[in-house]
């Protein structure tokens, strides 16, 4: 079956746009929407392709329908109006998008991110959205404690100032990723990676989320490496929360990667159908498993 892709821009409270791609088979689907979160430097084109290969397009096979939303000022121009920053991404896109797919379905929701997109999808689902409409966040290589010195002082120091005078960063010049990010999205990150080192900021705060949460690290990832992951699990407080470190185990496939642990072969028979296997145990009948795990 092909898949059925509907596009539009949300407009938010404060006037800024982010685009929003819907997916599902042509058949009725019903799994538990998911909602897919890009980390920095890329788009929704991490989870789907244009050839349609994707985690986006297994869980849809799966019977889901799929949500990936791209920040603000990735995929289309950002508007001028509004600031394009991940604050405003985090208070008003986010739960602006819960509240339509709560009302389009009437079902709580999955939340998935990816690298800064599951710092969002953790930040959102503790701290901005109602819990009738969250039913589990899956975090892919999600931390703040190790690496990513420039986003530290004192390199944080030279990147605003690029970021600044170019209005953006150069990422694909750079080689950082597919897609350059708004100077306001940069200054965000800085902030918060800043105050979760030197304060605690918002994973100190993941000791109130009480939703079914799934973490998934890998020990070949340099960016977001498995140990910062594991710091940050250890903060959530839920009691239905697993951790899951790809390469572990002698017969795992891989290495994954950074990008690999959602994007290679070896995540479509490895990582895909277990997170497919965690939404379903928890959603089966409309809402969040009851059942208390912790690994």
């Amino acid at each position: 079956m092909s898949l059925q892709r509907d596009e539009w821009l949300q407009q938010a409270a404060d006037g800024g746009v982010c685009r929003v791609t819907r997916i599902q088979l042509q058949a009725a689907a019903t799994g538990a929407p998911v909602v897919l979160l890009p980390g920095m430097f890329t788009s929704r084109r991490f989870w789907l392709s244009d050839r349609n290969i994707g985690l986006a397009a297994f869980l849809a096979q799966r019977g889901h329908r799929c949500w990936m939303i791209e920040r603000r000022g990735i995929g289309h121009p950002a508007n001028t109006q509004a600031r394009p920053g991940a604050e405003e991404h985090l208070q008003f896109d986010l739960p602006q998008l819960a509240a339509q797919i709560w009302e389009q379905t009437g079902r709580p929701a999955v939340w998935i991110g990816h690298s800064f997109g599951g710092q969002l999808a953790a930040r959102a689902v503790n701290e901005q959205l109602p819990g009738e409409q969250v039913a589990g966040v899956i975090l892919l290589a999600t931390q703040t404690q190790r690496g990513k010195r420039w986003l530290m002082p004192p390199l944080s120091t030279g990147l605003l100032a690029l970021t600044r005078s170019l209005g953006r960063v150069p990422a694909r010049l750079a080689g950082l990723g597919p897609e350059d990010e708004p100077a306001a999205a940069i200054e965000d990150s800085i902030r918060w990676t800043v105050e979760a080192r030197r304060t605690g900021g918002w994973p100190a705060r993941l000791n109130a989320l009480t939703t079914p949460v799934l973490a998934v690290a890998s020990q070949a990832d340099r960016v977001d490496p498995a140990t910062g992951c594991r710091q940050l699990f250890n903060l959530i407080g839920a009691t239905d929360k697993q951790w899951w470190l790809l390469g572990e185990r002698p017969t795992d496939p891989g290495p994954f990667d950074h990008p690999g642990m959602v994007v290679s072969k070896a995540a479509q028979t490895h990582v895909w159908p277990r997170l497919a296997d965690w939404i379903e145990t928890r959603t089966a009948d409309g809402r969040p498993a009851d059942s208390a795990r912790t690994g």
